[in-house]
């Protein structure tokens, strides 16, 4: 991507947004706009003349309807990705349908299921509380089941069946509008590393990463996403690939990038300059294995303030091929290390308070 100059404008389809994520978005909005020297522009408004054609950082990946609205073109246009139909930017889309489905979305691609298999769970997807029971019964066979909520984001919405009968309260819950997002089914697995591999495509530099997440616990002890460390290398994940990585992480980008390519080729028009995925690397109480892309994600995430914190380290010392960045995202009393940049401290409501932040090492040196 070139370094044409433009304007900065953040993107949301939502009415309003929570500030602990209005907050954050803002906060990588104008970090973005400072490293590149872009006037940030807040959020879009409908009619609104700019002084530079708009380079988008929207919240939500968008669909291909809303890109055209917004003048949306390309992957050049955007901190994110466009999509044709809601589904294909959720969890729902790595399973196929439980045969004999009864619901599923407008523009499902069946030929996909088979394609993606080989880099995911055995699991699928379900648009209707039969198809979920459906689901359990066909995975429980083979060990404990994971229902995961395809919309939710950051690990919430999310159970562990291993009793269709003792555990269907979880299903009986749910909600019209979150069975119309769909619920993946898969295989549990009792020990796992959560890999983190992404692409990012920014003005003038291509970014790949492995990092690994960990978790942390809200105050009523939920375990929700706690941030991402990544080791970030100048180019994309291909070249990443070609370098001596710790174990299991070749593999881990094989199957994201494999993950990636089936779901393009199920559906052209997708794409993306952000891309990532998270991969788990364990195993079942039965002993088998995997190496599995749990979920993607085309549009500003968690670990974004980290990319956007490495690409500017990047961009500061052009001799260099690697970064270490990272997000934190710390429920309860916490203080941020000193040369950290805070993205938002405050309440969350239900969850308590929550401070977010980012920061990059170079060589070992915090900067």
């Amino acid at each position: 991507m070139d370094k044409t100059r433009r304007c900065i404008v953040a993107l949301s389809g939502r009415e309003t947004l929570l500030p602990h994520d209005r907050e954050p978005h803002e906060a990588l909005c104008r970090h973005l706009s400072k490293i590149l020297d872009w006037p940030y522009e807040g959020w879009f408004s409908a009619g609104q003349e700019y002084p530079e054609l708009p380079y988008f950082l929207p919240f939500e990946t968008l669909s291909t309807d809303e890109a055209a609205d917004w003048g949306v073109s390309s992957a050049d246009s955007l901190l994110g990705g466009v999509v044709p139909h809601p589904f294909v930017a959720t969890k729902s889309v790595a399973h196929p349908l439980v045969p004999g489905a009864v619901a599923s979305p407008a523009g499902w691609n069946p030929a996909l299921g088979p394609q993606i298999a080989a880099y995911t769970l055995p699991g699928y997807s379900a648009f209707s509380k039969s198809d979920v029971y459906r689901a359990i019964e066909r995975l429980l066979p083979l060990g404990p089941v994971r229902l995961k909520c395809a919309a939710s984001r950051g690990g919430v919405g999310q159970a562990v069946i291993s009793d269709a009968g003792r555990d269907s309260a979880f299903v009986e819950v749910l909600e019209p509008d979150v069975l119309a997002a769909g619920v993946a089914a898969e295989v549990n697995l009792g020990e796992l590393r959560t890999i983190s591999i992404g692409e990012v495509d920014l003005p003038g530099m291509t970014l790949a990463y492995h990092g690994e997440q960990r978790l942390t616990r809200t105050e009523d002890g939920t375990s929700v996403y706690g941030g991402s460390y990544l080791h970030v290398f100048r180019g994309n994940l291909a070249q990443l690939a070609q370098n001596h990585l710790p174990p299991g992480i070749s593999d881990a980008i094989a199957a994201a990038l494999g993950y990636e390519r089936s779901v393009m080729d199920a559906f052209p028009g997708v794409f993306a300059s952000r891309r990532n995925y998270d991969v788990a690397i364990g195993s079942q109480d039965s002993g088998n294995e995997h190496v599995a892309v749990l979920e993607h994600s085309w549009r500003v995430g968690g670990a974004s303030a980290a990319e956007i914190a490495a690409y500017e380290a990047l961009l500061n010392a052009p001799s260099e091929q690697w970064v270490e960045a990272y997000t934190c995202e710390l429920y309860g009393e916490g203080t941020p290390p000193a040369n950290a940049q805070v993205l938002f401290q405050g309440n969350v409501p239900g969850n308590g308070k929550l401070t977010k932040y980012c920061g990059v090492s170079m060589r070992g040196r915090e900067t």
